[in-house]
């Protein structure tokens, strides 16, 4: 309503800063993510190289940090524009960011597997031998992250 009102002003709503749409992505990733990382570790995995231990939990979690960023700057370059969540409902842009998201951490999962690193267990939902928990994981918390740092940096 209020952007409604800013447009029929002439008033453009402002934006935020690239610096605090990082850092508030990041936080907010973060602790999304090492939530989640904690919860369907070992219900879901059977870790046979790497223990799953806080110091493995902590590397997962800065691993999915970076595929959220990745992918973020892919769709911002796509869009030439840094804020795309901010100044764009365009779909396309969040379906892509989803897509490049669940891609990249898929990529991941199957080189992990193929490597030994772990395995899954009985009630893991796969296709074609690798987990579908990573694509859950992009689909569900990046958007979630990203809608939340919107709703705080409006």
């Amino acid at each position: 309503m209020l952007e409604k009102r800013q447009k029929d002003s002439g008033v453009t709503p402002s934006r935020p800063s690239v610096i605090s749409i990082f850092i508030c992505i990041s936080i907010f990733g973060f602790l999304f993510h090492l939530i989640w990382e904690y919860v369907q570790c070992s219900p879901l995995f059977i870790h046979l190289k790497v223990t799953p231990t806080f110091w493995s939990m902590l590397c997962a979690t800065i691993a999915d940090i970076a595929i959220l960023g990745i992918s973020y700057l892919a769709v911002a370059a796509l869009n030439r524009d840094v804020a795309w969540p901010w100044s764009s409902q365009n779909l396309l842009s969040w379906l892509s960011f989803v897509f490049f998201s669940a891609s990249v951490a898929e990529g991941i999962e199957y080189f992990a597997i193929r490597g030994e690193l772990w395995t899954y267990s009985s009630i893991n939902p796969t296709i074609g031998g690798v987990s579908m928990v990573p694509l859950f994981q992009m689909a569900i918390i990046n958007p979630l992250t990203l809608l939340v740092a919107k709703k705080l940096l409006r």
